[in-house]
């Protein structure tokens, strides 16, 4: 298999999904029992390249607080309970959360999505899911970390705006004037995180449900495997609706089942921008990790952005 397909061929020959899934997928690309996909793209030399970037220490936490309180968007929030005090010197609580959705910040294990039946690397999803969990695709092959070069790709401020309109859609022009905006260029390897300005709108609209929101086209699916991300998140993923009755989520569906992209959903990345413009740098050292979760579908993580 080639180390890359232009995404303007594959956008031009493979309009539907299923014909994205064929074109961009890595299946036995990594071997046919690899369960890390594109984090395979991170090598030694990509952390230590990317570690290089920390000048000043500074660094930005770019995960969102665990939502406890029902919303439209999270009907089903976590749950958090005191416990017992030790003697009064000391005190337990529980915690229980379901990481995926629209406001937690987490890592989705490969597994976690199907597509026409199978997941990553052509395993069957019937015999993947059972009732203990993943039996392949989990997000423990994953526990040794992401910890690469992060390129944040602001399109609002390339484009001399505050925030998207709700359900615009990101194209790789739009990704492609960011690079230039920022003068940086997405390489292999890299944590590609993109700025829709969400958060942004939302102060000035106030909270909507996610019925209807901003995020990737299909044609950017092909661009992120023409460019060997290692992993893709931000305050987006794809545009939604997406317009495929049957692929709602077209970039889980070929990102996930299909190229084995680690993806990562609901960064926060207001004060990411923030920092960026401070530091007149749109690239930094991001490192994260999911929990050790035997068989899980994902885990809240804390990505770390360091300057």
């Amino acid at each position: 298999m080639s180390d890359s397909k232009a995404s303007g061929a594959v956008s031009a020959e493979a309009r539907s999904v299923p014909e994205l899934g064929a074109a961009l997928s890595n299946t036995g690309r990594w071997g046919e029992d690899d369960e890390k996909g594109t984090l395979n793209f991170i090598t030694a030399e990509h952390t230590l390249r990317a570690a290089r970037l920390v000048k000043t220490g500074r660094t930005v936490a770019a995960s969102h607080p665990f939502v406890m309180e029902a919303t439209p968007a999270k009907p089903r929030p976590g749950w958090h309970r005191m416990l017992y005090r030790e003697n009064g010197t000391s005190a337990c609580d529980a915690i229980m959360i379901e990481p995926h959705g629209s406001e937690i910040t987490h890592i989705d294990a490969l597994g976690h999505v199907s597509m026409d039946g199978t997941v990553y690397n052509e395993r069957p999803f019937s015999q993947v899911i059972t009732r203990d969990g993943l039996a392949f695709g989990s997000v423990l092959p994953l526990a040794e970390g992401i910890a690469t070069r992060g390129v944040l790709l602001d399109i609002p401020a390339s484009r001399g705006v505050d925030f998207l309109e709700r359900g615009a859609e990101v194209n790789v022009a739009d990704l492609e004037r960011a690079e230039e905006w920022a003068g940086v260029r997405v390489d292999a390897g890299d944590a590609v995180i993109v700025r829709t300005g969400l958060e942004a709108r939302e102060r000035v609209t106030g909270p909507m449900p996610h019925d209807v929101r901003s995020g990737l086209g299909r044609d950017c699916i092909a661009w992120l495997h023409e460019r060997s991300a290692a992993t893709f998140g931000g305050d987006c993923f794809e545009r939604l609706p997406s317009g495929d009755e049957k692929y709602t989520h077209p970039l889980h569906s070929v990102g996930l089942a299909r190229m084995g992209l680690v993806l990562i959903d609901n960064i926060a990345v207001e004060d990411l921008s923030a920092a960026c413009a401070e530091e007149l740098r749109w690239e930094f050292f991001f490192v994260v990790a999911p929990l050790r979760i035997p068989k899980a579908t994902g885990s809240p993580v804390n990505p770390l952005c360091i300057f």
